[in-house]
């Protein structure tokens, strides 16, 4: 099997090694390689895109009509590379695209493009938005998705032995999110340029949350995210962009932007998952504010993010000789089977704290005695 050609045409000249390139275009060296049985040639077009940091560059493969293969799925042609495949080694290359403001990005390559219009053939831009309304140039839709493991090329099909590939480009979604303030009203906070959205994620290891895409607000900690105003549509899970907003098989985006409704309580909470966490976290609680010469206060902000079993772990006798000044969320959740350590012995309990100050709040927990 002959080796396939590759080769470059620069849309300009940036030196004089280049002449070479620019020669393909006059179809010289294609001749000479027409000759030798190479007639059949892919083009993959990356339109305006940057190809390994050089814009403006279309590749041309050059293969020999005879060299086919029959793949699982019973088609018999050429098999193409794809363009970043690992196996190309030095031959490999890279295209990546942003107009300054957004970035795009590449679900593949198409064998056909056409301009993007509505119903009425009015020009629309990448998003989908009619062109007179965003100002941005009109978009393209793209069809017959190519399949690197399984699609070849027929070399009896081709028009003049020659076929395009081109490199679909969607814009990035906008993410707007908006912050609820302390009247309720919400405002917008910033805006993220993302194919998908990750919503905060509580570690169950430290009790701490990983903010993901959601900029944390000072003085407060995230609480949920929703797709509405009216906080009904809750985002449960980080949103899947690729599922919901982009079209693939054509390589459009659907939404320009989307918002994201964001709630947050007042103070840093801590989410509890297990009765060691809750144990160490209020130890540290007033382990500090002893240093801090509160007195033997616990002051954190916790919620339950679990049931806790106390079987075979005490209540700390620290913890039973302090005030509990801080706030507890159960969200439902229970508190079971404490038993005190009361020097040295075993008890069952009345209460967790000392006392319990006029300034913290319990809400929404249950607590069982031990069995």
């Amino acid at each position: 099997m002959k080796k396939i050609l590759i080769l470059m045409i620069v849309a300009v000249m940036l030196t004089a090694s280049a002449v070479g390139m620019t020669a393909c275009a006059n179809g010289d060296i294609y001749d000479d390689l027409a000759k030798e049985g190479y007639t059949v040639k892919v083009t993959f077009d990356a339109g305006e895109a940057v190809v390994n940091e050089t814009q403006n560059v279309t590749i041309v493969e050059v293969f020999d009509a005879n060299d086919v293969v029959t793949t699982q799925s019973g088609k018999t042609g050429i098999k193409l590379l794809a363009p970043d495949d690992e196996r190309r080694g030095d031959a490999k290359f890279k295209v990546a695209m942003t107009d300054g403001e957004n970035n795009y990005f590449s679900p593949g390559w198409y064998t056909s493009r056409s301009p993007r219009v509505d119903e009425n053939g009015k020009p629309l831009d990448s998003y989908g938005v009619p062109v007179e309304v965003s100002g941005r140039e009109q978009g393209y839709v793209y069809s017959g998705k190519w399949d690197f493991e399984n699609d070849v090329v027929d070399p009896k099909t081709l028009e003049n032995g020659e076929m395009t590939l081109y490199a679909a480009w969607i814009p990035f979604i906008s993410y707007e999110i908006y912050v609820q303030n302390d009247k309720g009203e919400f405002e917008l906070s910033t805006s993220v340029f993302k194919i998908d959205f990750s919503i905060p994620e509580w570690n169950e290891r430290s009790g701490k949350l990983s903010m993901g895409d959601v900029p944390k607000v000072k003085g407060k900690t995230f609480s949920a995210a929703y797709a509405d105003a009216e906080l009904i549509r809750e985002y449960t899970e980080s949103i899947d962009g690729d599922a919901l907003f982009y079209d693939f098989e054509k390589g459009i985006a659907n939404v320009t932007t989307v918002k994201v409704y964001t709630t947050w309580l007042e103070g840093e909470w801590i989410k509890i998952f297990d009765a060691e966490q809750l144990i160490d976290e209020l130890e540290d609680d007033l382990e500090d504010n002893v240093d801090d010469g509160l007195g033997n206060k616990i002051t954190g902000n916790y919620i339950l993010g679990a049931d806790l079993d106390f079987t075979d772990v005490d209540w700390p006798e620290e913890l039973l000789a302090s005030e509990f000044a801080g706030q507890l969320k159960g969200e439902g959740y229970a508190i079971n089977n404490v038993v005190l350590a009361v020097v040295g012995e075993a008890d069952s309990f009345e209460s967790l704290f000392a006392s319990v100050s006029d300034e913290a709040s319990v809400s929404d927990v249950t607590v069982g005695s031990a069995d």
